[in-house]
């Protein structure tokens, strides 16, 4: 939990000119909390995830551009 509240935060502060390896990483550290709480069933996890899912998904769709953009 504490993970997404960080990676929130950077992607609320950051600038443009942020690494694309650190903004894949984030994303992937998103991912990893998304399927915690797939896997967890305690009540926090249940109320947290619609929002989970969605924050994820626009990060994987911000990085997918990304990469396609620099390719």
């Amino acid at each position: 939990m504490i993970l997404l509240l960080i990676a929130l935060i950077y992607y609320i502060l950051k600038n443009k000119k942020a690494y694309v390896l650190l903004d894949f990483t984030i994303s992937i550290l998103c991912c990893i909390l998304l399927i915690w709480m797939l896997i967890s069933t305690t009540l926090m996890s249940l109320l947290v995830y619609p929002f989970m899912v969605l924050i994820t998904g626009l990060e994987l769709l911000i990085e997918m551009i990304k990469i396609f953009l620099i390719i």
